[in-house]
């Protein structure tokens, strides 16, 4: 247990859900995180939206997947010789198996993940009748309410679906970026306006691509057409020549009708260029 001292000592502290400076506007951190919020655009930004924006993806695998990679032992000195505590009882669950759930590589990505996307990962400590840690279970950032009583100096931390708190001992907390020495800094809330921006830019692109960009335009007719005709003349041509596996199709018209496209390429509706500029942006 002391080898984990020096992490435990790391903690974000956050606002209580009776803290009154809180607001709709200004949420307490762990709301935000476990709904998300919104940019400008009215879109939503919370771990799901985000990581379906690529170069948020690819950032996060690669600074998770290297830092689970890395090695991670427990060390001993004896007469001024540095080795490896094999037998030291935190050895095991640090180097191969903090949970019958998991390794130790998908546990540790998998806090790098959280603390990166928002500010701290957390873990629950497991410990057997005796007091020895047996177990280091993750806990979703987004299931972790942090509470500074008043009058205290030390957090108590209260798990979505738990009636009970945990105190220092209880739990490790990593934060990433931590501007006071204390609080972890929420990735999706300092960039939520250009991840929201991003995520709009994605959908645009889908819906773009996906009414069929190479075959859009309007269809003229010098007579006049009931309802009846109209609709059936819209659903067949959505059905026959809109979406990505109809784009180039070659279009049938019967009376007369003639089709003006008027859509441009990808790079007219500045979608390269909007990617580009994202990924730069988000890196």
């Amino acid at each position: 247990m002391g080898l984990l001292s020096p992490i435990t000592n790391l903690f974000k502290r956050q606002g209580s859900i009776e803290d009154p400076r809180t607001s709709l506007r200004n949420p307490a951190q762990w709301l935000s995180n476990l709904f998300g919020t919104k940019g400008r655009n009215g879109q939503v930004v919370n771990m799901d939206t985000a990581i379906t924006v690529s170069a948020m993806w690819a950032c996060w695998r690669i600074i998770s997947e290297t830092v689970a990679s890395l090695s991670l032992e427990v060390l001993e000195s004896n007469n001024g010789e540095i080795r490896q505590a094999t037998e030291h009882p935190l050895y095991n669950l640090l180097s191969h198996e903090p949970s019958p759930l998991y390794t130790s590589f998908t546990w540790r990505e998998t806090m790098q993940l959280h603390a990166l996307a928002h500010g701290t990962a957390y873990a629950r400590i497991i410990r057997n009748g005796l007091g020895q840690i047996v177990e280091l279970r993750f806990i979703p950032s987004t299931d972790v309410e942090v509470i500074v009583p008043k009058g205290e100096n030390e957090p108590v931390y209260r798990v979505k679906g738990e009636n009970k708190t945990y105190t220092l001992t209880d739990i490790i907390a990593i934060p990433v970026m931590a501007l006071n020495g204390i609080a972890g800094t929420d990735m999706l809330t300092v960039a939520r306006e250009i991840l929201s921006e991003a995520i709009a830019a994605s959908e645009f692109g889908a819906n773009y691509l996906g009414n069929g960009a190479m075959l859009s335009g309007i269809i003229t007719y010098e007579g006049e057409l009931t309802p009846e005709q109209r609709q059936n003349l819209k659903s067949s041509w959505k059905r026959n020549y809109e979406g990505a596996k109809n784009s180039g199709s070659t279009a049938l018209l019967e009376y007369g009708m003639k089709y003006t496209p008027i859509s441009g390429t990808a790079e007219d509706a500045n979608l390269l260029e909007m990617r580009q500029f994202y990924v730069t942006e988000v890196a």
